[in-house]
């Protein structure tokens, strides 16, 4: 079979967020279905898979039903939780020795502080922590170019905002997305 691109499967435009569980609950109906039973184009049965889930962060964030990247439990990777610096204004998630999430462990909610709402994707057949990836221009290029130039020209930056799980992740991601 010849390949698909991508498709943007949702698209909302309103004035707040639309409910999650009302906004995903046929598209996970009948992505389910489709999963099970799969397709039939032009007389071929086509088996369909779920690869991943490319969102910006607070896209991810909101189909997860989890909080921001800069809340303290934040961390989409780990449960490290993150200290504010008043003085400088931002979140920093010092530890890297910290539990890394899992499937079972989201789904399980071991963390509570990192959920804001039950997510309709859990009811997918998905790793819903490795399958909804980092893809989003801040975590693949401008955080790592910022850093980079800052220690070429020996300028001080203020404290890692992400993980070191979350910084691994975004460095094997390329790898990933070539599977």
């Amino acid at each position: 079979m010849t390949y698909i691109k991508p498709m943007a499967i949702a698209i909302y435009i309103g004035d707040t967020k639309p409910p999650l569980k009302e906004y995903f609950r046929q598209f996970v109906d009948e992505l389910n279905d489709i999963l099970h039973r799969g397709l039939c184009i032009n007389g071929h049965q086509i088996k369909l898979i779920i690869r991943y889930f490319v969102c910006d962060t607070p896209a991810r964030n909101f189909i997860k039903g989890t909080v921001g990247f800069n809340a303290a439990h934040g961390c989409i990777k780990c449960t490290v939780v993150g200290e504010f610096d008043k003085k400088g204004r931002h979140m920093s998630f010092p530890r890297i020795d910290c539990p890394l999430r899992t499937d079972e462990s989201f789904r399980n909610k071991t963390d509570q502080d990192h959920h804001k709402d039950d997510s309709p994707l859990l009811e997918l057949p998905i790793n819903i922590v490795e399958d909804v990836i980092i893809a989003d221009s801040l975590h693949l290029f401008f955080f790592y170019y910022v850093n980079w130039t800052c220690k070429s020209l020996k300028i001080r930056t203020f404290p890692l905002t992400l993980c070191q799980c979350t910084v691994l992740a975004v460095s094997q991601l390329p790898k990933r997305l070539q599977m």
